[in-house]
């Protein structure tokens, strides 16, 4: 394995030296942890990492490839990834590029070598900052001179220190698509296989016209719904309102995505406009952020967020658990909720809202990822009763 240089600048003024992988570029972004062992190419490739550098707890990443059909978004909109130990080897009989290979052709910086545990508990006690991945020794792309340790540990801390807040860009518009589009695919059956979690719709029913806000959206969303007999229609961000109401869908989704969503002003109106037409409406993660501001919620950032595949929630119907995949650094704050917000999920590690539905209007929502892509499938049904409120499907038991 190549072993040019690398090191991580925080920007507490603290830095740490490995090992450059994948892209040579600078990547700079806000630090944050994810706790999955396995999945790395679905996480590495969701665009609600727009604007973060990814550090990987579990240590050995890389060891079955990537493969052209577990992206979750065509490019990787992730700032950097922090690895212990990649496999310098990759095994998989779908697998057709290695992860060093995949970053470097998606310009995604990484370093390895690094205590990736310690700097899990420094995020876990301190609580996300920003941060840069230099590489040195030679040049780096955007940099016009070679670099000795010195000068790269200097450069990767000024860097992470001169950083905007993540919160201070609407990510959602950067990571949207640019046009309005009909989606086609469907799940891969022999390694999709959600069994009675995804019940196609009942016999008889029509196959309702879902339209799709995409603020970062992963491929494997709409791929349930596709899959579930429904017409999706993917719309970019900056999509007007009105024309979307006169389209006449019969449920209109509202995307996971990056940032902050009290950036995303647009779309907190668009919804709006949504609910006052009773038009059903899902949120998923960002998407559930933002159908809460709608309502006149709040929303607290979270000292390290959620980001995991094994994340148990509470359904408060029946007290049932289910384990979830998480990915945000925001969440609803229980603080002056609405009246008419029903909390329908509750995180059992921080008792963070976890979804909810709206007693006056057809409007639910989950923070977490249904999908999984990576993760379990406890939570599938979501979608299924999102496709019964559209008017087909049937009703899922829960």
């Amino acid at each position: 394995m190549n072993r040019r240089k690398a090191v991580l600048g925080l920007a507490d003024g603290s830095h740490l030296l490995g090992y450059c992988y994948g892209s040579n570029n600078i990547g700079k972004g806000e630090l944050v942890f994810n706790t999955s062992m396995s999945g790395y190419q679905e996480i590495i490739t969701d665009p609600s990492y727009a604007g973060q550098i990814i550090t990987f707890t579990y240590p050995h990443i890389g060891n079955v490839g990537v493969n052209p059909d577990d992206c979750e978004a065509r490019d990787i909109l992730a700032a950097g990834v922090v690895l212990r130990d990649p496999s310098p080897i990759f095994s998989n009989y779908r697998a057709k590029e290695s992860l060093d290979e995949f970053l470097k052709k998606n310009n995604c910086p990484a370093i390895y070598g690094i205590d990736t545990r310690m700097l899990t508990r420094k995020l876990r006690d301190q609580g996300c900052q920003n941060s840069c991945i230099v590489s040195y020794g030679e040049k780096n792309k955007g940099v016009d001179k070679k670099m000795d340790e010195k000068q790269a540990i200097a450069k990767a801390i000024q860097e992470a220190q001169q950083m905007r807040p993540i919160g201070d860009s609407n990510l959602a518009e950067i990571a949207s698509c640019a046009k309005q589009a009909e989606w086609l695919d469907t799940l891969i059956p022999d390694f999709n296989d959600l069994g009675d979690n995804a019940s196609p719709r009942a016999k008889g029913k029509k196959s309702p016209t879902i339209y799709v806000y995409d603020c970062g959206l992963k491929r494997n969303i709409v791929r349930i719904i596709k899959q579930q007999g429904a017409k999706v229609i993917i719309v970019p961000y900056a999509s007007q309102a009105a024309k979307i109401i006169a389209a006449k869908p019969d449920g209109i989704l509202i995307s996971n995505g990056p940032g902050d969503p009290e950036t995303c002003a647009k779309i907190i109106s668009d919804i709006q406009l949504f609910m006052e037409q009773k038009i059903p409406l899902l949120g998923i993660c960002l998407g559930q952020q933002l159908l809460g501001l709608a309502c006149g919620a709040k929303i607290k950032k979270m000292k390290f967020g959620h980001h995991g595949a094994n994340h148990p929630v509470k359904r408060e119907v029946d007290n049932t658990v289910a384990i979830t995949s998480q990915n945000h650094n925001y969440t609803l704050d229980d603080e002056g909720l609405p009246s008419n917000i029903q909390v329908t999920h509750r995180s059992l590690f921080d008792n963070s809202i976890q979804g909810i539905k709206l007693r006056d209007k057809p409007v639910m929502a989950f923070q977490g990822h249904p999908e999984a892509s990576p993760g379990p499938h406890d939570i599938v049904d979501v979608f299924s009763d999102f496709i019964t409120m559209a008017g087909g499907g049937k009703a899922n038991a829960r």
